[in-house]
């Protein structure tokens, strides 16, 4: 076995330590210390990175530039061991990078998802799924980190959910709703009567008795999507699971303009309840709308520091001091009505500095404009 061979371990060893799982990334990197020792390369060249990313041929860019990203952080970890190590250029297999627009779920939506869930064939799979679809939406917790939940994560008593198995190893705590307790209670209830000898201490268990599987729970719910009537409003915006999350946070933050609190300073606090690992990273800038054709929402998903209003809803603008082109260039906001179920329509930076014709203020408080903070 080649020394490049031995640091691909070396390397996972030490990302996996810090909570990154790379899975994909893992597989991908032993190909890679495969192909370079059947090259008979003793060290990482750039020519050597770009002939096995743009392997088998006929793939798509996208792929390429990807397979080549995980070569790169592993020659740039590598580089301080060998330096004689080439770390690839970013710009050697250049892609735009898009994110998937988050499609987000009226009431009605998920009440039919929970009614289609309740109607599954067997009887626990029908408490499990309604129960779990319910968890998400009320949480905003991740799949994995449903999936992961075991029977005493939950102290009733309290009304707090500990999620242990979260993104990072970075474990954390949920005060949930009443009525969230009282429906995991009954679904406890309920599964220990129709399954009195489970093969796990999960939460959440299927008809054999083991640990529900991600596999599963993202099958079914397609299926309950196709029955309920749910369907993707446009080619980039398909329902998924991971969306109850977007829905989740979109919610709380109209929630909160609402009843007029300081939402700027509880901005870290949602961070924290959704188990984001930095709160000024991993923003998601969206575009919303409130009823038929009236934008009134900019939304910062991840939930950063990126603007000095990561989060605007029509009335706050106006007190802003910045809102006379967002009026003038969009006569049908209705500033005094309430908002309504908010719809996502974009969240292309590009076209958010040309709506809103605003500087934004990055962690520093300096200057910088949406698409120097969004490539950032």
């Amino acid at each position: 076995m080649s020394a490049l061979r031995d640091r691909v371990g070396d390397y996972l060893t030490v990302r996996r330590a810090l909570g990154f799982k790379l899975v994909g990334a893992g597989q991908l990197l032993e190909q890679f210390a495969c192909y370079a020792e059947v090259a008979g390369a003793e060290t990482i060249t750039t020519p050597l990175a770009l002939q096995w990313a743009t392997l088998p041929p006929g793939r798509s860019v996208t792929w390429y530039a990807q397979r080549l990203g995980v070569v790169r952080c592993y020659a740039r970890w590598l580089q301080a061991i060998d330096p004689a190590t080439e770390v690839p250029p970013p710009d050697l297999l250049p892609i735009r990078a898009r994110r998937v627009t988050p499609y987000l779920y009226s009431d009605a939506d998920i009440a039919a998802l929970m009614t289609a869930a309740r109607r599954l064939r067997s009887p626990l799979t029908a408490a499990t799924m309604q129960t779990f679809i319910g968890l998400v939406f009320a949480t905003g917790m991740r799949r994995g980190e449903a999936l992961g939940l075991d029977r005493g994560d939950l102290d009733p008593a309290t009304g707090v959910l500990t999620i242990r198995t979260a993104k990072f190893n970075k474990p954390r705590q949920l005060p949930l709703h009443a009525t969230t307790v009282v429906a995991l209670v009954a679904y406890a209830a309920c599964r220990d009567r129709l399954c009195p000898r489970p093969r796990t201490a999960a939460l959440f268990v299927s008809t054999s008795g083991a640990r529900l599987s991600a596999t599963t729970v993202s099958q079914t719910f397609r299926d309950l999507l196709r029955h309920s009537g749910v369907e993707q409003r446009s080619p980039a915006r398909r329902p998924c699971i991971h969306d109850a999350r977007h829905t989740f946070a979109v919610s709380t933050l109209l929630g909160w303009y609402r009843d007029g609190v300081d939402v700027q300073a509880r901005l870290p606090l949602l961070s924290t309840y959704l188990g984001h690992t930095d709160p000024t990273k991993g923003s998601q800038i969206v575009f919303a709308r409130h009823g038929a054709g009236r934008l009134v929402l900019v939304c910062a998903l991840g939930l950063g520091v990126v603007t000095s209003v990561s989060v605007v809803w029509a009335p706050v603008a106006l007190a802003r001091g910045w809102p006379r082109f967002f009026i003038e260039r969009n006569p049908q906001v209705d500033l005094d009505s309430p908002a309504g179920d908010a719809d996502v329509i974009d969240n292309e930076a590009q076209q958010l500095l040309a709506l809103l014709e605003v500087e934004f203020v990055d962690a520093e408080g300096c200057p910088a404009s949406c698409t120097s903070r969004w490539n950032a």
